[in-house]
């Protein structure tokens, strides 16, 4: 397997990260996975490998939600809609509910990119 790249979970990981398994571990990091999943189009194809289970599964539709409210700014994702088209994960729309939970954490994962 080759070095997957995790810009904004290493910014607030405690440790060395270097892999799926992980965050999987830390529930925290598991929590933050979709924002990566967002800014790191390869790291969805390490997580197709544990898509059995339910909170990859959540991770990789909330940012396929995000990505598509925001295609503007960050394109088509090829990978998320792939998986969407095949009926793995479902497209749903960005909720209010899910844009106030998460828009911080969203914030603080691209304000460096556009820098």
């Amino acid at each position: 397997m080759d070095k997957v790249n995790f810009p904004y979970i290493r910014k607030i990981a405690n440790g060395s990260i270097s892999s799926v398994e992980d965050v999987l571990q830390d529930q925290r990091l598991l929590r933050n996975l979709w924002l990566d999943l967002i800014l790191e189009p390869a790291l969805v194809k390490e997580c197709k490998k544990f898509i059995d289970r339910p909170s990859v599964k959540e991770e990789l539709t909330k940012a396929l939600s995000w990505c598509s409210a925001f295609k503007w700014l960050f394109g088509r994702h090829l990978f998320l809609e792939e998986l969407a088209e095949k009926g793995v994960i479902p497209l749903r729309s960005l909720s209010a509910q899910d844009f106030r939970k998460d828009y911080r954490s969203f914030l603080k994962g691209i304000i460096p990119l556009l820098g």
